[in-house]
C-alpha cells in the first residue's frame, strides 16, 4: 500500500492541508507534554528524602545493679559541710 492509500483510507486524504497540518502539530504537543511531564517526575525523585527508619531514643540508663552505700554517702555530706565551714 502507498502512503496515498494509506490516507484515502483512514480519511486523511481528502481533509484540507490546513487542517492535516494542524493535527499533526496537536500529536506533537500532545507528545511533547507527556514527556516533560515524565522528565518532571525523574527530576523531582532525585530530591525527594528516601524513607527512613524511626530512630530509638538515646537516654542514658543507669546501672540499677550497683547498691547505694548509705554510710559513704553520710560521710560525704559530713565532710563537705564541715569543709564549707
Amino acid at each position: 500500500m502507498s502512503k496515498i492509500d494509506k490516507q484515502i483510507e483512514s480519511g486523511e486524504y481528502f481533509i484540507r492541508e490546513h487542517e492535516r497540518k494542524l493535527n499533526k502539530k496537536r500529536a506533537k504537543l500532545e507528545a511533547s507534554a507527556v514527556k516533560t511531564v515524565e522528565k518532571q517526575k525523574q527530576k523531582l525523585k532525585v530530591y525527594q528524602a528516601k524513607e527512613e527508619a524511626p530512630r530509638e531514643k538515646q537516654t542514658k540508663k543507669r546501672a540499677n545493679d550497683a547498691p547505694v552505700d548509705l554510710e559513704k554517702l553520710k560521710k560525704k555530706a559530713k565532710l563537705i559541710k564541715s569543709s564549707s565551714k
